[in-house]
Parts: C-alpha cells; sequence; structure tokens
C-alpha cells in the first residue's frame, strides 16, 4: 500500500518590530510531529512534503519573532491510503 501526497502550503507573516528575514518559521503535524523540507525567508515559507501519515491531522505553522513572540495558525488534512503500488 502506498500514501503519498504532495502537500504544497505557502504563508506570508509580518511583524511591526522585527524584519521579515528575522522571523522564525516551524511546521508541525499533530500525527507526525515537526516537519521540514519549507523553504523560507523574507517573512515567507512555503512547505512541500510528501511524508504525512494516513489520518485527519492538524497542520500547524508558527512563526517567531526576534523578542520571542509567537503567532500561529492551523489547517485540518486529511490523507487517505492511495491504494496498491504500480507493478
Amino acid at each position: 500500500m502506498i500514501s503519498t501526497l504532495i502537500v504544497a502550503s505557502a504563508s506570508l507573516a509580518t511583524d511591526t518590530t522585527s524584519p521579515a528575514d528575522d522571523l522564525s518559521f516551524a511546521w508541525s503535524s499533530s500525527l507526525d510531529g515537526a516537519l521540514y523540507g519549507a523553504i523560507s525567508g523574507d517573512g515567507q515559507s512555503a512547505l512541500i512534503t510528501d511524508d504525512l501519515s494516513v489520518g485527519t491531522a492538524t497542520i500547524t505553522l508558527s512563526v517567531t519573532d526576534t523578542d520571542g513572540e509567537v503567532g500561529s495558525d492551523a489547517i485540518v488534512v486529511t490523507i487517505e491510503d492511495g491504494g496498491e503500488e504500480p507493478v
């Protein structure tokens, strides 16, 4: 069985006290923990992954500024089993 899905998500963050390049982005899944593969810079972050577990998960993006303040947002996604792998 295979369960591959490419999930791509892009976000933009701004802060009144920290330059955009100084913002830190962290993506996570309620099923899989920390998610890696994001490209971040200039206040933007894009996550592309094919490494999510089957099931319903909350995907969260947390952004931390230079003062240690954190903002976050989340979406709920459902990953279904992709069926048999082609022979």
